[in-house]
This record gives C-alpha cells, sequence and structure tokens, in this order.
C-alpha cells in the first residue's frame, strides 16, 4: 500500500497514514457537549427562547473546529468521528449533506435507578487507547481528539501522548477537570512528554456551533423539541435524578422510573398531574 503524508507546519512530515487508514480520531462525550453547551447557551443569550432546552450543535462546524486545531490545510485529510452518549444527538438530511468525514455512535442506555448513563466514560477511555496502540505499533502518525473535560479521560489522553500522538482537549472552559493540567505540564515532569496534549476551549465557537443561531437576531432559531406537556411535566415534577444529570430529553417518570418520549398514559405519577 502507498504511504501518504500531511504536515500542517512545514515540509516535514508530522502525520502519516496507510490508504484505507484514518489520518484522526475525534471522541465525543455527547452529554459533556450537549448538556454544558446548553448551560453556555443560557448564560451567554439569556434572551433566546429555545435556550437550554435541548442545545444542538452543527456537526459540520464541529468537524471544522477540529480539522483546524489539528493543523489541516486542505481538504485532502479522514477524520473518524466517534460519538457516545444516551441521547445522541440525529443527523438531519441537512446537515449529513455539510459532512466531510466519518461519524459513528455508540449508545448506552441509562441506569434506571440514577439515570446516570452506564459505560460511556470507560468506552470511550478503551477505544481511544486500543486505537492509540495499535496505530503505534503500525507506525501510522495521527492525532486525536477529545471533546470533554471529564477527568476520567485522563487514561486516554495520556496513553495516547506515550504512545508518541497529539493530542487535543477540547472542554468547555468551567467544566475542565483541573487534573487536565497535569498532563501537559512536562516542566514538573507531569503526564507524557512524547506526545503533545494541547487544549482548546469550545466556548471560543460557541456561537458557529450552536444550531441555526443567527448573529443577526442574536438567538437560536433552531426549534425547541419538546411538546408543551412534557416541558410542564418537567418543570413541575422532575426528579432530583432528572434535574441532576440533565434528563430534558427525556420523561423520567419519579414514579415508576421510566424514560422515554412517549411515557405510559396509565402511570399513577401523570394521572395526578
Amino acid at each position: 500500500m502507498s504511504t501518504t503524508s500531511k504536515s500542517s507546519e512545514s515540509s516535514e512530515s508530522r502525520y502519516t497514514t496507510l490508504e484505507g487508514f484514518y489520518n484522526a480520531f475525534v471522541y465525543v462525550d455527547e452529554s459533556n457537549l450537549c448538556i454544558q453547551g446548553g448551560k453556555e447557551w443560557a448564560k451567554k443569550h439569556p434572551e433566546s427562547p429555545n435556550h437550554h432546552l435541548k442545545w444542538q450543535y452543527d456537526l459540520s462546524v464541529l468537524e471544522k473546529c477540529i480539522g483546524e486545531g489539528f493543523g489541516f490545510i486542505d481538504d485532502n485529510f479522514h477524520m473518524a468521528f466517534h460519538r457516545y452518549g444516551s441521547d445522541i444527538q440525529p443527523i438531519s438530511d441537512e446537515i449529513r449533506a455539510r459532512l466531510r468525514h466519518g461519524w459513528d455512535d455508540m449508545t448506552f442506555k441509562r441506569s434506571r435507578f440514577d439515570g446516570k448513563e452506564k459505560q460511556v466514560d470507560t468506552s470511550i477511555v478503551v477505544d481511544m487507547i486500543y486505537n492509540a496502540t495499535m496505530y503505534m505499533f503500525l507506525g501510522i502518525r495521527c492525532p486525536f481528539a477529545l471533546v470533554s473535560g471529564d477527568a476520567d479521560m485522563i487514561p486516554a489522553a495520556v496513553r495516547a501522548a506515550e504512545c508518541g500522538f497529539d493530542v487535543h482537549i477540547w472542554s468547555w472552559r468551567g467544566f475542565l477537570s483541573s487534573e487536565f493540567g497535569e498532563i501537559w505540564n512536562t516542566e514538573r515532569e507531569k503526564g507524557a512528554p512524547k506526545g503533545l496534549v494541547s487544549l482548546h476551549y469550545l466556548d471560543d465557537h460557541l456561537d458557529d456551533l450552536t444550531m441555526g443561531f443567527s448573529k443577526k437576531s442574536s438567538e437560536s432559531t433552531f426549534p425547541a423539541v419538546h411538546r408543551y406537556e412534557e416541558k410542564n411535566f418537567f418543570s413541575s415534577r422532575q426528579s432530583k435524578v432528572a434535574r441532576k444529570y440533565g434528563c430534558l430529553d427525556e420523561i423520567f417518570c419519579p414514579t415508576c422510573e421510566v424514560t422515554g418520549d412517549h411515557h405510559m398514559d396509565g402511570c399513577s405519577e401523570r394521572r395526578s398531574m
């Protein structure tokens, strides 16, 4: 197979790939991205009638931001995006037509006892470590991006850097774990000196990332996704679990702990409202 190379700064190749292999890997913690994105949008645009109900992001803009963060200067590269979560934003036909790279979704169930997502963090860590290790042994150079500020992701970032790969962390400024600071502080001999770990703030791209945002009107024109009765249910009877974990895109019944867009009409909790 022929070998191709990409360079973001000079004629010296920083990223190489074999034909049929990816130039870069991107791992997205969907809940971390969307829940915190909704909170940041609500703080910046309190006048928007649709803020925080179901903040959605433009996948094509995320592609562009991460590609530029990698330093790719042309269109001749292929990134593999992997999204992990329980409530992954669907890709509309309009958005899909604008996407240039591959998107793969890994969906996981929430715990029926506490509403937490199960296996999301561990799956991201395992998949990222696996690909970093495999590419190291194959001798293929490529960068990795991690869209999350969760400290549970640190082992994956460290391992990829130890394998000699550039690692790019994308996080909301207010939700980045302080522990991430240690993995790029090589002056104190912490972290993985063989790789370069860099940080990018999603806050700097909030308006562009927000689906349907119009800078002219300064609000999101993307329609709210909740029916009136669902919003009323959450505002008046939302369980502590749903509030804590931001389950605003699901009906979470505090009586029978059933989630879903179409909750049972026969539930005693719903009938009493």
